[in-house]
């Protein structure tokens, strides 16, 4: 039941994000965004494999962080989301439940992620800080994403939420940190 209930929550919370961005429906440069997203599509089928993790890690949220750099929020939202989508499609595991369930997930770790990058100045004084900004939105991007899907598998396997969060993905953070300097450098030459 709890679980359940956290997985309402979840898909309740992502869909007001999912809500609020097509009512604030803007973009910069169409063209820019159907290349970030076709790129994305294509690439939400790659995948990275950690030694330390029995799982594997998908490559969208360097996309993600790229558009918090270049793109609106709302596009930004439809890169991550959209690839989500494809991502679950073509797993093996396509329930309906599960797929909003990842999507709602990836909505609530981009929104929050997005606003913590564009809440501050990129330059404070003469430093620019930019990129360690973006580090921090790829930190809250990584916990929130991480967290939420801990807590479910906690919750539905009834199993501690330490020991699967620690064992399971604590590993993946250089690999966010690594991403978002990679962005960093993407959106700099750009």
């Amino acid at each position: 039941l709890s679980a359940k209930a956290f997985i309402g929550f979840v898909i309740a919370a992502g869909a007001g994000v999912l809500l609020y961005s097509t009512a604030h429906l803007k973009s910069g440069n169409v063209a820019e965004f159907v290349c970030y997203m076709l790129i994305a599509l294509l690439a939400s089928q790659l995948r990275v494999s950690l030694p330390a993790m029995a799982d594997t890690l998908s490559v969208n949220f360097l996309f993600v962080l790229v558009g918090i750099l270049d793109l609106s929020f709302t596009e930004t939202l439809m890169l991550g989301c959209g690839a989500v989508i494809v991502q679950c499609l073509y797993g093996e595991s396509a329930r309906p439940v599960r797929v909003a369930f990842n999507i709602c997930c990836s909505a609530l770790s981009i929104a929050l992620a997005y606003e913590t990058y564009h809440s501050l100045p990129p330059v404070y004084g003469h430093l620019r800080i930019g990129p360690i900004l973006l580090g921090l939105a790829a930190s809250v991007y990584f916990v929130v994403n991480t967290v939420v899907l801990a807590a479910m598998t906690a919750l539905s396997e009834r199993r501690s939420f330490k020991r699967i969060w620690v064992e399971g993905y604590r590993w993946s953070f250089p690999y966010y940190l690594g991403g978002a300097a990679l962005a960093s450098i993407l959106g700099w030459l750009n």
